[in-house]
């Protein structure tokens, strides 16, 4: 079991969404909710989930995006990503093949 996990928070106007992955990217966790303007309860709640499912002795490199995300990053000095930058990197990575993204 790897010790260093990845955790990418969208946060946009209505939704909060995450993803918790291995080194090899194998999804270990994913969650979509409405946050209903409750943006840092909701992502409470997601981590206090993911702190359940998956303890407190690991490593984890965590990412913002979203247009909510951007200002949750701000307050917490961690890193943000614009999400059309996010979700190109993603499919050049995974889907290299694909030649045309739209947002």
């Amino acid at each position: 079991m790897s010790n260093n996990l990845r955790l990418g928070i969208d946060i946009g106007s209505t939704t909060a969404k995450a993803v918790l992955t291995d080194e090899s990217g194998n999804i270990l966790y994913g969650n979509y909710k409405r946050h209903n303007a409750e943006v840092f309860s909701t992502l409470l709640n997601i981590l206090r989930e993911i702190e359940a499912d998956h303890g407190t002795e690991r490593n984890v490199t965590v990412l913002f995006t979203g247009t909510a995300g951007m200002g949750v990053a701000e307050r917490t000095g961690m890193p943000f990503v614009q999400e059309v930058s996010a979700s190109a990197e993603v499919v050049k990575r995974w889907m290299p093949e694909i030649r045309t993204f739209i947002d």
